[in-house]
């Protein structure tokens, strides 16, 4: 059996210019695109504006899916809000990755995989290290249902999953060393940092927490997950 291939793609990396964005799709024989932003549009960039960019997409034969019910950032339902990091109430992406709703959408994406079709998922950031698609529906994708994954970035190779995780963590494990304002995620993987380097005998091995990859993409969740105040409206 072939391996599961899904891509995503940010398309503020193109500009306001969707065909260069399809140009891409078409070179690695994209035919399908899922739009995971929660509100499909965009006052910057109106050429990825939903009805617009549908009927651009189906004129170069890539067809159109809206799954921000399945995948979105945004979520209407307090359940999927929790205080992670100390801080807000923010979107929880591993509470919302167990809901019904988003496994409907993993069925789906295996549905359409399975039938033939090749898949992007697109959001709207340029890296995928700083976007919902990746952190919260690539990983799961990949880690839990084995689909490979490829990031399509501007003016470089593909990112696979498993090498956005090598950066991810490369780069959290730097910038802790040098922010000083953290919240309580991130100042735990400080002090567990800091433990590793120099070891107690009073201490847990911290060792099994910083190789945990899920402790990281905890941290970029608490970065860049919206806080139920800014979707909801209340704290």
């Amino acid at each position: 059996m072939s391996t599961r291939l899904i891509y995503t793609i940010g398309y503020s990396g193109y500009g306001n210019n969707p065909e260069l964005l399809i140009s891409e799709l078409k070179k690695r024989g994209i035919d399908v695109l899922i739009d995971v932003r929660s509100n499909p549009y965009s006052a910057q960039f109106n050429g990825y504006n939903k009805e617009w960019f549908e009927k651009i997409l189906l004129r170069h034969g890539v067809q159109y899916r809206n799954y921000a019910e399945y995948f979105g950032a945004k979520q209407k339902n307090n359940v999927f809000y929790s205080k992670f990091d100390g801080q807000n109430m923010r979107i929880d992406y591993d509470i919302f990755a167990r809901s019904t709703q988003f496994k409907n959408g993993v069925n789906n994406m295996i549905a359409i995989v399975d039938k033939g079709f090749s898949p992007v998922i697109m959001c709207s950031e340029k890296d995928p290290m700083n976007c919902h698609r990746a952190i919260m529906v690539a990983r799961v994708l990949f880690n839990d249902y084995g689909f490979a994954i490829e990031h399509i970035v501007p003016d470089t190779k593909d990112e696979s999953q498993a090498d956005l995780e090598k950066r991810m963590v490369e780069t959290i494990t730097n910038e802790l060393e040098h922010k000083k304002k953290l919240n309580s995620l991130e100042q735990e993987m400080k002090e567990k940092i800091i433990a590793a380097k120099s070891p107690s005998f009073f201490t847990d091995d911290p060792s099994q927490y910083l190789k945990d990859i899920n402790n990281y993409y905890r941290i970029i969740n608490s970065r860049i997950g919206w806080t139920r105040e800014e979707v909801l409206g209340y704290k």
